[in-house]
């Protein structure tokens, strides 16, 4: 999946550059709005090239910062695991149990 964001490279006189990047939010579908009222921007592929044109015009790149379709996601119960940096490993996308 895709999800929108900008990043921008920062340059001051003589320090190294920093760089620093941001997803973008929206309003939450019916999926996510239990949880919370925002929600990742997420891309439908067919809207990638546009997101990252440069040319894109400002307007056509806001249009695409929606709501993902509720229809195309669902809801688990994350494991447990997930909770802690110190668990690694394919495991942890185990529903919990």
């Amino acid at each position: 999946m895709g999800i929108a964001g900008l990043w921008s490279n920062w340059k001051v006189e003589d320090k190294p550059a920093l760089f620093t990047c941001c997803l973008i939010t929206t309003t939450a579908n019916d999926v996510v709005r239990p949880f919370h009222d925002r929600m990742p921007a997420i891309l439908a592929p067919a809207d990638y090239a546009a997101w990252l044109e440069a040319g894109t015009a400002p307007k056509a790149a806001h249009a695409l910062l929606r709501p993902y379709p509720a229809e195309r996601m669902e809801a688990v119960e994350a494991n447990p695991l997930v909770n802690s940096p110190k668990n690694e490993g394919p495991h942890l996308l185990d529903p919990a149990a």
